[in-house]
């Protein structure tokens, strides 16, 4: 793991490596590229184990790595440029850390992209369930990769008290970047595990959310019904229909589907980069406040929206011991 300049996360992990997204923002991609081989190792390279996707020069374009791929000597961090790669060698390093800290796992790569195996998955999640003590943060352009994976992690073995449970300190996120991507949150909202976050970043253009606030307070699930058929005994019209802890005569208190709002503009100097509009911030602001959700501004949009504007807003589950950012928690 390493200590990250990312705003919202102490450490990045990268026990996943590489994406099939083309997308022209992309800062990983032009790292990969940078620091990584200009080729893709060929079938038989002992070092690799390789699962074939589309190889149509014969190459293997996709790769599990037992050890750390060594070239000259030297180790090479994404000997498979930007081709998805598992470094299996990573798995144990949140267990060797004590200290609980928030870790963005795969900001090198998106972790649930249809193209990533269930067995990779699989095994990092196991690596996150021997090392409870941290707070692990996924972002996808594929939200609906995120239940495939946590299905395939023998979630239907586990009751829902023990699933709520172990995927309590796992924040699932979508990255958003203009209206075309909408469509994204509600599959994201649907999943009822853990935590959802967006990513909106890099901000491309104006966007609705449509937040809603449709989950129970006591558990998180979305299994809310207004027809209670007690209610003509006198009980409220709200239950919650996973915990059955929960009742309600207006719903007042149901905690928003979307748990944080991460807003960030494009870095770098990429030749048709996009600098969002103060509007296009203001009105994901107001939107989130409407709704209770807790908004982190990065300091890319610092000089847009202003420092006396700036939102450090973390939600409650969240800490970040190692970073000196002024920020505030918002418990719902």
């Amino acid at each position: 793991m390493n200590k990250t300049d990312i705003e919202w996360a102490d450490y990045t992990w990268n026990p996943v490596t590489g994406c099939l997204h083309e997308c022209p923002y992309c800062y990983a991609r032009r790292i990969a590229y940078r620091f990584g081989l200009d080729f893709a190792p060929k079938i038989g390279d002992p070092n690799f184990h390789g699962y074939k996707y589309d190889s149509p020069e014969g190459l293997d374009t996709m790769a599990a790595l037992d050890k750390p791929y060594r070239k000259g000597g030297k180790i090479q961090p994404f000997p498979m440029a930007f081709y998805p790669t598992f470094h299996r060698y990573k798995l144990g390093e949140p267990a060797k850390k004590a200290d609980h800290v928030t870790i963005f796992v795969s900001s090198m790569g998106d972790l649930f992209g249809d193209w990533v195996p269930g067995e990779w998955t699989n095994e990092v999640f196991d690596a996150c369930e021997k090392a409870p003590q941290h707070r692990y943060l996924f972002l996808t352009k594929n939200p609906e990769g995120i239940e495939k994976a946590i299905d395939s992690y023998a979630v239907e073995d586990r009751g829902s008290e023990e699933c709520y449970e172990f995927f309590g300190n796992m924040w699932f996120g979508t990255t958003i970047t203009s209206q075309s991507d909408a469509g994204r949150i509600d599959q994201l909202a649907e999943i009822e595990e853990g935590h959802r976050f967006l990513s909106i970043e890099p901000l491309l253009g104006p966007v609705t959310l449509n937040l809603k606030r449709d989950r129970c307070p006591i558990c998180g699930s979305n299994g809310i019904f207004q027809d209670n058929p007690a209610t003509a005994m006198g009980l409220p019209p709200f239950y919650c229909d996973c915990c059955a802890d929960w009742e309600s005569e207006t719903g007042e208190d149901l905690r928003p589907s979307i748990d944080w709002v991460i807003i960030g503009a494009e870095s770098g100097n990429r030749k048709d980069k996009v600098v969002p509009r103060c509007e296009w911030i203001e009105s994901i602001v107001v939107e989130c406040r409407a709704a209770g959700v807790p908004v982190f501004m990065k300091d890319s949009v610092a000089d847009i929206v202003g420092p006396d504007n700036m939102l450090r807003q973390l939600p409650e589950g969240i800490e970040l011991p190692t970073k000196e950012v002024k920020y505030e928690h918002i418990h719902k």
